[in-house]
């Protein structure tokens, strides 16, 4: 397996952890809410992270990725489609996360990297030197993520803390969505 993939195993693991080593049954909900959400992002059931159980009705993300300024998706409509933006011929993987919870939420630092094949990377604007290999865009982010009282998902702000780097993957480390599947669904909820 390459990097990406003990990436994602070891970002997976992090939150599982902690969920497992918290005593307090708040943050322990907090923790579980948002094992259960980071998975679902990853797949075909990314619209139950909105399920009433998981996130207030109205949530509000703020995003200032690649931008000058914060993007705000403000209520359901908008956040779900900066996911289906996040969908558009490109997957994501996590990794290298350092996290923190308390009872508000948590905060979180990590690497985001944006996987893409030849014809995405060159739409972005980036170099492309083989059609036929995939791109990654690795980008260090900080996060804070707000929890109501019964650790439902409020808001989540996104935010690039810096330089991002753009690399043509090298073979052992390509991981395809299928990958990725296979990787999370440990960690999924029962299908309701």
């Amino acid at each position: 397996m390459g990097k990406y993939h003990e990436g994602l195993r070891g970002f997976f693991k992090d939150i599982d952890d902690n969920v497992k080593a918290e005593k307090n049954s708040h943050r322990k909900a907090i923790l579980d809410n948002y094992l259960k959400h980071a998975a679902l992002e990853y797949t075909d059931r990314w619209k139950e992270i909105f399920d009433p159980v998981r996130t207030v009705a109205h949530p509000v993300y703020k995003v200032r990725w690649g931008t000058d300024e914060d993007v705000i998706y403000d209520g359901p409509d908008a956040v779900q489609g900066f996911y289906r933006t996040l969908k558009d011929d490109t997957f994501l993987t996590n990794q290298d996360q350092l996290l923190a919870v308390n009872d508000w939420g948590f905060t979180s630092f990590l690497k985001i990297i944006l996987h893409m094949n030849a014809e995405k990377a060159r739409r972005e604007g980036f170099e492309v030197d083989d059609d036929s290999a995939q791109y990654a865009l690795e980008t260090p982010c900080a996060m804070y993520w707000l929890y109501d009282d019964k650790a439902k998902l409020i808001g989540e702000y996104v935010y690039e803390i810096g330089k991002s780097t753009y690399s043509k993957t090298a073979p052992s480390d390509v991981i395809t969505d299928e990958d990725v599947q296979e990787i999370v669904a440990p960690y999924l909820p029962p299908v309701s």
